[in-house]
């Protein structure tokens, strides 16, 4: 078994390399497999540098993504519905919440109904928002008896982990932080043997958790967040072998 790509992807870019090339914006969470089980996706940094054994995140969830109140009803057969951004939750760009999710998440009747989210407009905080979705809806958003959630798209606005969203993965080299003119983006490695930064002593064999901080550490709690497996023992601020399985 060699070093070979094993899948197709349109993304022309080594998985020790990073772009600032914007046509790379619109392949954001394509795969890239290898022959020997190891998996990336392609990744759109934040604003601060990331480096290679510390994991991300995708953009911090709040407690103002859910209970969002649904100002004009999505209809039957349409693809668009208004809500109102909290008015405690930072502004929206336009398109920030491209890729990303909303489904309903209180109310009766279409409660779980859920679609990708294609595109949306700016809004302030407190101020309507348009989320336009990629697939027609079948049930009607009610404005009266339904309020929304939404998840931030997982690829972009990556950060390092902690604690505040889904791991997505974790950097095999050093990446430039993106400015608000020139987007850097990267392979983050989601599966296979993958070095990584312990937060504690882990022995071979462990399951490790997020550590909340970029490293990791032997699982433990009722709800840990399971990032793979030890393939050997190492000293905590020691970098190690784990078998990663964020797929």
């Amino acid at each position: 078994m060699g070093n070979k790509v094993i899948n197709t992807t349109s993304v022309k870019l080594g998985i020790y390399d990073i772009s600032s090339d914007s046509q790379l914006a619109g392949m954001v969470g394509d795969v890239k497999e290898m022959e020997d089980s190891r998996k990336f996706r392609l990744c759109e940094n934040s604003t601060v540098a990331l480096a290679p054994g510390l994991l991300v995140q995708s953009h911090a969830d709040t407690a103002y993504t859910e209970d969002i109140v649904i100002t004009t009803a999505g209809a039957v057969g349409g693809k668009t519905v208004i809500v109102t951004n909290n008015a405690l939750h930072e502004a929206l760009s336009a398109n920030e919440l491209k890729d990303g999710y909303f489904c309903v998440g209180a109310g009766s009747g279409e409660i779980g109904h859920g679609r990708k989210i294609k595109e949306n407009t700016a809004a302030a905080a407190g101020a309507a928002c348009t989320l336009t979705f990629y697939d027609k809806l079948t049930d009607t958003m009610t404005i009266t008896s339904s309020t929304g959630a939404w998840v931030y798209p997982l690829f972009k606005e990556v950060v390092i982990d902690a604690a505040s969203s889904k791991v997505i993965g974790c950097p095999v080299c050093d990446v430039t932080a993106s400015t608000s003119t020139t987007k850097y983006y990267f392979w983050a490695q989601v599966a296979g043997p993958c070095p990584v930064v312990s937060g504690g002593a882990i022995v071979r064999g462990d399951h490790v958790m997020s550590n909340g901080d970029g490293t990791v550490i032997a699982a433990t709690g009722t709800t840990p967040e399971i990032v793979g497996i030890a393939m050997q023992s190492f000293d905590s601020g020691d970098a190690g072998w784990i078998f990663l399985t964020l797929v």
